[in-house]
């Protein structure tokens, strides 16, 4: 595939792990109530691996491979993930700055998907990242929709 939509299947197969949105909302949760950078930015790092160790969605055929539906949720997730960040930074004006860089603390871990995914690159963290992640099951989208309303109860009373 080319184009567009070629890219968005790329982002799609980088992504397929816990959702962005959950890593990005913990990343605003952390952000807002630790409010230290030095401490706040480390901790939402942290976050992003103990959300791969919860159940969470995966083990889903369609979405272990590279396709359409797949790239559909991948992209809407980073979509909805964008919407989210740029509503809780606008409710917060003050913590702009901590809010952005936690978040993008909690996705980090992901990056290196993009070396492995579209360069081939091998390394041992890809390895761990992976086995860390033996809970997804297809029912883990009810832990995921269950942690996305739990953050937004969180900000909520922030």
């Amino acid at each position: 595939m080319s184009g567009l939509f070629g890219k968005a299947i790329d982002l799609a197969a980088i992504l397929k792990n816990v959702t962005t949105i959950n890593h990005v909302l913990s990343g605003a949760v952390i952000a807002l109530a630790i409010r230290h950078p030095w401490v706040a930015i480390p901790v939402a790092v942290a976050s992003h691996f103990l959300l791969d160790m919860m159940p969470h969605f995966g083990g889903v055929p369609w979405f272990e491979s590279w396709n359409k539906k797949m790239a559909l949720v991948a992209v809407s997730d980073v979509l909805l993930s964008i919407a989210c960040l740029a509503t809780i930074m606008a409710a917060f004006p003050t913590s702009v700055w901590l809010i952005l860089a936690c978040a993008i603390g909690a996705t980090l871990p992901d990056w290196p998907w993009v070396l492995h995914y579209r360069f081939g690159w091998r390394h041992p963290y890809f390895d761990w990242h992976q086995a860390i992640q033996r809970y997804e099951r297809p029912w883990g989208a009810y832990v995921e929709v269950g942690f996305v309303l739990f953050a937004i109860s969180a900000l909520m009373r922030m």
